[in-house]
């Protein structure tokens, strides 16, 4: 089945990551940096290595997660004003090169 790359597909793609950029900020529904496991008995090792873990990568999961979440929000506008840029083909015909590149975003 071929994929069709049109506006409604694009416009969906874009408010997608709007979705995901919202969300992924959130998505470990509470203080993951500030995360208590209680592993078990304190002489059980893999708990009690678990429980560290955490704790060491709990501040970095929640850096990432609103990382993910700037990018997408970051990349639905930028989707969005590619196709609202695009939009108007008719008018491209008559711009320079340069104009051209000066409207299109950064991806």
């Amino acid at each position: 089945m071929p994929i069709s790359v049109d506006e409604a597909f694009l416009r969906r793609v874009a408010a997608e990551n709007q979705l995901l950029g919202g969300e992924a900020p959130g998505a470990a529904n509470g203080p993951i940096d500030a995360m208590i496991i209680k592993p078990g008995h304190q002489n059980f090792v893999v708990g009690q290595n678990l429980s560290a873990a955490i704790k060491a990568q709990g501040g970095v999961v929640k850096q990432r997660l609103n990382q993910l979440g700037l990018l997408f929000t970051t990349r639905g506008q930028q989707l969005r004003g590619f196709v609202d840029t695009t939009d108007d083909v008719e008018s491209l015909n008559e711009m320079t090169v340069a104009e051209f590149n000066g409207r299109i975003p950064n991806f």
